[in-house]
């Protein structure tokens, strides 16, 4: 009984991890330098800036000074997944700075030999301790 149970535990792991890599080798990520075209926030970095500093003027969290760094995968339909920390800073400021990179806008997509592609991005959110918030 105990064997028969290993070798069902087994395969389903087995089967878990062939599904995921076939996913990944049918949908690659790429990186920024690995496009012709690369992914934008719509209106281009000028609108980032404005649409970070305007959240972030919205909340009320600990602010400490330093670069949030946050990377995420502009998806081939623009959406936004896989958000994650590259570099933090303070907690409530993290947190803050994550929430809103979580409701941006899709952004325009990236393209490798003319095909939309899925491309990891890392956005830094730089905070100073006064009310002048912005991205580097």
């Amino acid at each position: 009984m105990i064997n028969y149970f290993l070798i069902i535990l087994i395969f389903s792991i087995s089967c878990v991890k062939t599904g995921a890599q076939n996913i990944q080798q049918a949908d690659p990520i790429y990186s920024i330098f690995d496009v012709d075209s690369l992914p934008d926030y719509p209106g281009g970095s000028a609108k980032l800036n404005e649409y970070i500093s305007s959240e972030l003027s919205k909340r009320s969290f600990e602010t400490c000074p330093g670069v949030v760094m946050i990377n995420f995968i502009v998806e081939k339909d623009g959406s936004l997944s896989n958000f994650r920390f590259i570099r933090k800073v303070c907690p409530s400021a993290d947190e803050t700075v994550m929430e809103i990179m979580k409701k941006m806008p899709k952004w325009e997509v990236g393209y490798k030999n003319g095909q939309v592609v899925r491309v990891s991005v890392n956005v830094p959110v730089k905070l100073q301790n006064s009310v002048n918030i912005n991205t580097q």
